[in-house]
């Protein structure tokens, strides 16, 4: 890569996800003011939240192995908060969605869901402008399923590419695209296989590039402070606007909050909100699962604030699985914070948070288990 187009972009970070973040904002701000995305992350994903921040449109779309794994219920969870959906795939087919049976025999009433998989061409060619193509997991044959989009739109794409990398360099030299990753380091065949991103233009690589450019002698200056990540940056976190504001937050704060209403979940009423205050009670069944996307390989802390139990509870159990693994059982009262540590060794599809509640209690006719007013998920703990 030439040192001059492509400025450096700093020392590397300590957690991976500070690098998508670093990317993913540097993209939104070079990317047109009327850009349109197309990304299979959740609606409370980071990048959906930057997105939303720099007031880029963006249409979700979820792949096969997740509607596969979740079946009826995700389809029920993104029902629940109004979000349209595409399935994509490498090739048009129709996928058959079987109710599970679960606690309670409620999946006997639900008939099979047929759903239909699309290509990228099929799902997106002639609707709109495409800017960024952001897949996670691809391959040469997906890309080559999306041919017709990448060749009229040409779009910027992000992949998780878990194949042989030599195949996706061919790809890039045929379809002249450049391929490099977070750091902007150019994918080699020695490479080993992660999170790239494909660059259709040199003009686009260099200006994410010159966000991403470090102000060296201010992080200098700040010594070890978390400021340094802000004022490393200033052309993504000194611009006065919501994306540079939330980038900033991000790199500050080391953490996000998960925003309760659009949370995708099972086994929560809607949101309720009084005096400032939101919160989702888990019901009616004992168990509630939460998607916590966490597309970076690191360790993150997860914290769930307990807002109230329902009347005349004074105490109730919680246990939190990951993945189906147990992580933690803490008995909580009004007020309590549930914290648990999760390492991801890999770029994962969303995290399956399970909380499992061993009492509820009826009240006005619905089976309350404990109030949730927040989650917060931080990263960079050793710090």
């Amino acid at each position: 890569m030439n040192a001059e187009l492509y400025p450096a972009c700093g020392k590397p970070v300590q957690h991976s996800i500070v690098e998508q973040i670093l990317i993913q904002s540097a993209i939104c701000r070079a990317l047109p003011r009327n850009a349109h995305v197309i990304m299979d992350n959740l609606p409370q994903s980071i990048m959906a939240s930057l997105l939303n921040a720099a007031g880029i449109s963006y249409d979700m779309v979820v792949p096969e192995q997740l509607l596969s794994k979740y079946g009826h219920k995700l389809i029920d969870m993104l029902s629940a908060t109004g979000i349209p959906f595409s399935c994509l795939g490498e090739q048009a087919w129709q996928l058959q969605l079987v109710p599970r049976v679960e606690a309670g025999f409620s999946g006997l009433a639900r008939t099979p869901k047929i759903v239909n998989v699309q290509t990228v061409d099929d799902a997106f060619v002639g609707l709109r402008k495409v800017n960024w193509l952001a897949i996670e997991e691809v391959s040469t044959g997906f890309l080559n399923s999306a041919q017709q989009c990448i060749a009229q739109q040409r779009p910027l794409i992000s992949l998780v590419y878990g194949g042989n990398v030599t195949s996706l360099l061919q790809w890039c030299e045929l379809n002249q695209y450049e391929a490099v990753d977070a750091s902007l380091t150019a994918v080699t065949s020695e490479s080993s296989a992660g999170k790239y991103y494909l660059f259709p233009s040199s003009v686009l690589l260099k200006q994410v590039a010159e966000y991403l450019a470090a102000d060296e002698t201010a992080e200098a200056q700040l010594g070890g402070s978390l400021d340094r990540q802000v004022h490393k940056w200033p052309a993504l976190c000194k611009s006065g606007d919501a994306l540079a504001q939330l980038t900033s937050d991000y790199l500050t704060t080391c953490s996000r909050h998960y925003p309760l209403a659009t949370m995708q979940a099972s086994g929560l009423y809607a949101a309720e909100l009084h005096d400032n205050t939101e919160w989702r009670w888990t019901g009616p069944e004992h168990d509630t699962v939460i998607l916590l996307p966490m597309r970076a390989k690191g360790l993150y802390r997860v914290s769930l604030s307990v807002l109230a139990l329902p009347e005349g509870l004074e105490t109730n159990t919680v246990r939190c699985f990951m993945n189906g693994i147990q992580i933690t059982c803490q008995e909580v009262k009004a007020g309590s914070v549930i914290t648990f540590d999760y390492f991801a060794d890999k770029p994962e599809l969303p995290v399956e948070l399970l909380l499992s509640v061993s009492q509820t209690v009826n009240c006005g006719g619905r089976a309350l288990g404990v109030a949730i007013s927040g989650i917060q998920v931080a990263w960079n703990l050793s710090e």
